[in-house]
């Protein structure tokens, strides 16, 4: 009888320590909607006047949305993004209906939609987005 309520006990406390651990992880496609995109520009932060980049094609649009919707993102860091001194980007995605969200990518480091929230993104992912767009031009 002692094992019995001695494992039950142990499972209470294990439910409860899962219970508490709260996932501040969230994936790009939670963020930003990949359907009916028909342009995206890609601005640098400090270079706002020429676009980096302007896709129309179908296909270089979704390897774009493919990578930004399958990043991981960390809403929970010790970093303030406002003190961050480093590039980035502006990628503005254009829909079908004319409506346009901005992801502000900050230094490879931070991400947001517009004014919303910042999140953290994970430094493999951010640098293979900078290769992915070096390696295809504009249309």
């Amino acid at each position: 009888m002692k094992k019995v309520l001695y494992f039950l006990l142990i499972a209470v406390l294990v439910l409860s320590l899962c219970a508490c651990t709260k996932d501040t992880t969230v994936n790009g496609s939670e963020l930003v909607s990949a359907e009916d995109v028909t342009k995206i520009t890609i601005l640098y932060m400090n270079d706002t006047d020429k676009p980096l980049r302007i896709y129309t094609n179908p296909e270089k649009i979704r390897l774009v949305t493919e990578h930004i919707s399958s990043m991981t993102l960390d809403s929970s860091f010790p970093e303030n993004p406002g003190h961050h001194d480093g590039g980035g980007y502006y990628i503005t995605y254009t829909y079908k209906d004319g409506a346009e969200i901005t992801i502000v990518w900050s230094g490879n480091m931070f991400f947001r939609v517009d004014d919303g929230a910042w999140y953290r993104m994970i430094y493999e992912e951010a640098s293979a987005f900078s290769k992915l767009i070096y390696a295809n031009p504009s249309d």
